[in-house]
């Protein structure tokens, strides 16, 4: 092959999306996801409040971002769907109608208090992450998870209420779900968009790399 269709080769490479995946840069920044360690450590401290248990759980299996928390309400629940969220293009960010599913977890807890049963119209993640009829602010969502979960543990700033969305999406990706189902149920229509929520990969541990190389 010649030089000048090598570089057209490499150039048609470049606009397909899974080809490009090392030519973006992504700092760590924050939303950083919760090891496996972490995440039972956060999930046991925050069983002494299960309203805030439930939401941390609601982000990392439905991948919905905490500004899309704050709009749920209760008629959203199983809305087109038994074992889906239905989030109306206005409660989005992408401004994009969304059917995320629902793990068991999170139709057991709906199911043992009753949630169906309340008002339709009430926010299903209102103050301090219980139901009510007033729809709590986004800025305060990650701010009562720090003061109430994250600072008695001493977690950082890099650390945030956000990143159990990041934490969902690292799990699904490296427990083998398709890239495309993980964009599915978090909305996303382009794979840099998805790529963003990978950045924590590269502190997850890779112990392969010490174990299967050889000696010498």
């Amino acid at each position: 092959m010649c030089l000048r269709a090598s570089l057209s080769k490499i150039k048609e490479l470049k606009k397909q999306p899974m080809t490009g995946v090392g030519s973006t840069n992504f700092e760590i920044g924050k939303n950083i996801a919760y090891p496996k360690t972490q995440q039972k450590q956060l999930i046991d401290y925050a069983a002494a409040y299960p309203a805030i248990q439930f939401a941390m759980r609601f982000l990392y299996y439905t991948t919905c971002r905490s500004s899309e928390l704050a709009r749920i309400q209760v008629k959203d629940i199983f809305a087109k769907h038994p074992d889906k969220l239905y989030m109306p293009a206005e409660k989005t960010k992408v401004n994009r109608e969304r059917h995320p599913m629902l793990h068991p977890k999170l139709k057991e807890y709906i199911t043992a208090n009753k949630i169906l049963k309340l008002d339709p119209e009430m926010y299903l993640f209102g103050l301090h992450f219980k139901p009510n009829v007033k729809q709590w602010y986004a800025g305060d969502v990650g701010k009562y998870y720090r003061r109430m979960i994250l600072k008695p543990l001493h977690y950082n700033t890099l650390y945030t209420f956000s990143s159990w969305k990041h934490t969902g999406v690292v799990t699904m990706h490296k427990n083998g779900v398709p890239d495309f189902k993980i964009m599915q149920q978090a909305g996303w229509s382009t794979y840099k968009a998805f790529q963003v929520y990978l950045k924590s990969l590269g502190l997850e541990e890779n112990i392969e790399v010490v174990t299967l190389i050889d000696e010498f």
